[in-house]
């Protein structure tokens, strides 16, 4: 179990903290974890344990997920790769249901890759560059059902989720499906010190640790992870993400019913963006307006998706109420334009 508020800070080496992010990882599953010391790394290793343990190459990703390389790939560490079949993740707005996408998987599975030749099915649960799409639960339990079906592994690309940022310390906890192998590259303000994959202690002995540490580096940055998840349980950040982002969904609901070319609020947590139309058109010109009235107060909100309409709505947990208080007036007068 995770430290709590009044306890000691943990001690201990990589089994100790492998211990506990198995503890609170998703599943019912026993659980270890691998270290490594960067996400792309860390995706790479995941899709290395997925095809060892599957005997099979091929990885179908849905577009949005933190994964290097295009298809034909070559991993980092200089052996071939198999094929990566890219989908487009669920958009409702312009006209990627959740029904649909499912119908593309089938396609690719029954025709041009073959369910027997793939390893892995890689989403994220919250979209991060992807423009901040929380994926439907009774889309993940389906993605769940056929990679059962199809003995494929489900991949958990929570790279850009950070731990403890959607409400949960994964963000695969929110769905009642769980995935076969998670991974994070991410803390609640921002890049750990080191990457982190997880999953059931069989699939995660597939393939041997080849993450790029000498023995001193890895052990400061274990320590250091430690750290992390100390702060998330000592100052309750997994409540503080959704306490804050309750306040902020408030301040959304009332600019959106001012401004109508604010269509869509979505996320989780403290994990929330606004999608700009004009009509059923995606409109950047207004993304890029809130942006920048944004910036005239002094406060940075990326603009992302596929055409640059999508403002995130990103800060740190740690922010003082006084702070945030100011960031609420801040986002609402960039959205209503004052």
């Amino acid at each position: 179990m995770l430290a709590g508020p009044g306890r000691a800070p943990h001690a201990g080496g990589a089994q100790a903290l492998s211990a506990r992010l198995a503890a609170a990882a998703p599943g019912a599953r026993p659980s270890r974890s691998g270290f490594y010391a960067s996400g792309a790394q860390a995706m790479e290793a995941a899709l290395r344990i997925a095809r060892s343990h599957s005997g099979r190459p091929a990885i179908i990703k849905l577009t949005g997920s933190c994964m290097p390389g295009s298809a034909p790939a070559r991993t980092e560490f200089g052996r071939p790769a198999g094929p990566v079949w890219r989908l487009r993740a669920p958009m409702p707005l312009h006209g990627d249901r959740d029904e649909q996408v499912l119908e593309r998987l089938d396609a690719v599975l029954q025709g041009p890759l073959r369910a027997e030749r793939v390893a892995a099915l890689v989403i994220e649960p919250v979209q991060g560059e992807g423009a901040g799409m929380l994926l439907s639960e009774d889309f993940v339990v389906a993605l769940r059902e056929r990679c059962d079906r199809h003995h494929i592994l489900l991949v958990a690309d929570e790279v850009h989720c950070g731990l403890a940022r959607s409400g949960r310390l994964f963000a695969m906890a929110h769905h009642a499906a769980a995935a076969d192998l998670v991974v994070h590259a991410e803390g609640p303000d921002g890049l750990l010190p080191l990457a982190i994959v997880t999953g059931p202690a069989a699939v995660m002995q597939s393939a041997p640790d080849q993450a790029a540490f000498g023995d001193e580096g890895r052990e400061a940055a274990i320590a250091a992870l430690h750290a992390v998840l100390d702060q998330i349980d000592e100052h309750r950040l997994c409540q503080r993400a959704e306490q804050l982002g309750r306040q902020l969904l408030a301040v959304l609901g009332r600019a959106m019913a001012w401004q109508p070319r604010i269509a869509d609020i979505r996320g989780i947590g403290s994990m929330l963006a606004v999608e700009c139309m004009q009509g059923s058109d995606p409109d950047p010109v207004y993304a890029r307006q809130v942006q920048d009235r944004a910036m005239q107060r002094g406060l940075l909100l990326p603009v992302s998706g596929d055409w640059a309409n999508v403002v995130r709505l990103p800060y740190p947990l740690g922010i003082d109420d006084r702070a945030f208080a100011s960031l609420l007036v801040t986002v609402e007068q960039a959205l209503r334009g004052g």
